[in-house]
């Protein structure tokens, strides 16, 4: 059976070893996350936007 673990504060060890058994971990969003995802929309716009 997998499991869904949210925020789950495991050390990095523990992170892949469940990860490499299935399990999904789940975080909330950071601010460092959110800058990245505005980052590579505009670099995805730039590239593909029609001209």
């Amino acid at each position: 059976m997998h499991i869904v673990y949210d925020d789950s504060p495991f050390s990095g060890e523990r992170r892949r070893e469940e990860l490499f058994q299935g399990q999904l971990l789940v975080y909330s969003p950071r601010k460092s996350t959110l800058a990245f995802i505005e980052f590579a929309r505009k670099l995805i716009k730039d590239v593909f936007a029609p001209c």
